[in-house]
């Protein structure tokens, strides 16, 4: 019964605590918040714009001869570049900047979901980073450099960073940093990038840009219940948890009963009890593990060994208080037959 209850507390409490994606900023003076189709929002300073459409299908018909789809958002998707460009300005041409926001759709559960903590192997963002390159690769684009990627955290949604420096045919070189978010059945994609010899006027405000960015379409599987025990252990929520703790608390206890009880048949002492505990417990993690375990900390097997060493020591008070009055009772005896023989 305490068991039921400190499980249900501790889902709470996680689900009271996670990093779900946090309200938007406050947006600053002159900046524009942009809505971005099935995905979310995003703040842009004064200095950008939103892509008109006749520019976007011209974009996307040289981005098929030049960039592949990687650096190009679908339809419905959008596209922000320096202001003026929609109106061909002479002086917005000479410049470049863009942030694009791609989604990919897959199918329901291809992907985790955007609130998921998922760990990340060193060997999947390698074989990810080969995967994006040679989509970005070709005979028009040249890689200059390419980093190491990353898992970062933009407003409490987990992301996979890629940034490398890239090259079209002579024109100068740009920098690029795409960030993957996934949401259960698709991947969104955050590309920004701006020219090297432009830094100074993009660079300062991208951190804020970033920062602003929010994904609000969050997809999910379909879930009737608001019952934490059921979101955490599924519809047989009961059942499982009561197959869990026998299976837990028989493994577990069942050698250290045989010890004490069958096989040893008398208290041990404290030196030996924690020797024991400490052997059985290394291996029922290990045993745990093997079946499929995903706990960090093992909180049941340290409960299960603590019960152990009490029952590897149980009766050892009143066997110590047997042992002594036989003891005295025999040294009274000899002292008796002493006082007759004299």
């Amino acid at each position: 019964m305490y068991l039921k209850y400190l499980i249900v507390f501790l889902v709470s409490l996680a689900s009271s605590t996670a990093d779900y994606p946090v309200a938007p900023p406050e947006l600053l003076v002159e900046w524009q918040r942009v809505q971005i189709p099935d995905v979310g929002t995003i703040d842009i300073p004064p200095t950008m714009e939103i892509q008109g459409s006749t520019l976007s299908k011209i974009s996307k018909e040289l981005g098929k001869q030049f960039i592949q789809q990687s650096e190009f958002p679908e339809s419905g998707q959008v596209t922000i570049q320096q202001k003026g460009l929609n109106a061909l300005d002479p002086e917005a041409v000479k410049l470049y900047v863009r942030i694009m926001v791609q989604t990919n759709k897959g199918h329901p559960g291809d992907f985790e979901t955007l609130n998921s903590r998922y760990d990340v192997t060193q060997e999947e963002l390698r074989e990810i980073s080969i995967l994006f390159r040679t989509q970005i690769e070709n005979q028009f684009i040249r890689i200059l450099q390419w980093d190491d990627p990353s898992v970062e955290f933009i407003s409490g949604m987990q992301s996979i960073q890629l940034s490398y420096r890239r090259q079209i045919k002579d024109n100068p070189p740009v920098r690029v940093a795409t960030y993957i978010f996934q949401n259960y059945d698709r991947m969104h994609h955050l590309t920004m990038s701006y020219r090297e010899s432009e830094r100074n006027r993009w660079l300062s405000d991208f951190p804020s840009i970033l920062e602003s960015f929010r994904i609000t379409n969050i997809i999910g599987p379909s879930v009737s219940t608001t019952n934490p025990m059921e979101l955490v252990l599924g519809e047989h929520w009961i059942l499982t948890l009561i197959v869990s703790a026998i299976l837990t608390w028989s493994i577990g206890l069942t050698p250290p009963l045989l010890i004490r009880f069958v096989f040893v048949k008398r208290p041990l002492s404290k030196g030996a009890s924690i020797c024991i505990v400490v052997l059985f417990l290394v291996a029922n993690i290990i045993i745990f593990t093997a079946l499929g375990s995903e706990s960090k900390t093992h909180g049941a097997l340290f409960l299960v060994a603590l019960a152990s060493y009490y029952v590897l020591r149980s009766g050892w008070r009143k066997h110590h208080i047997d042992v002594k009055p036989q003891h005295i009772s025999k040294s009274e005896s000899s002292t008796d037959n002493q006082k007759a023989r004299e």
